[in-house]
């Protein structure tokens, strides 16, 4: 299956900006949502690129949700809470966006 144009959640993670790039590099249009938890660094090269569009929004949220998935061909989820400590520290939020989030994400894609 060809993909035209595919979501990267949490995208401006480190996993999430270097798909982006091969994804760009490979004439794929990205859209990409982030919560931009640890700021936007590693997208600013992106920003410029017509084949690029940036979503600053939660997958807890639906709406977010189902704005990101309009036209998209493939969804690759990598939007997280990531590692022990920061679970740690905040729980709740790993819960609600590595567990909740992800489920949420599946049943609307």
């Amino acid at each position: 299956m060809k993909f035209n144009k595919i979501l990267i959640t949490g995208g401006a993670g480190y996993v999430g900006s270097y798909l982006i790039n091969e994804a760009l590099k490979n004439k794929l249009k990205v859209r990409c949502i982030d919560l931009l938890i640890y700021g936007d660094e590693s997208l600013k090269n992106f920003y410029k690129n017509k084949n690029f569009e940036f979503y600053h929004g939660d997958i807890r949220n639906e709406k977010d949700i189902e704005k990101c998935l309009k036209d998209v061909d493939c969804v690759i989820h990598l939007a997280s809470i990531v590692g022990d400590k920061p679970c740690q520290v905040a729980p709740n939020s790993a819960y609600q966006i590595n567990y909740e989030g992800t489920i949420k994400l599946a049943k609307l894609a």
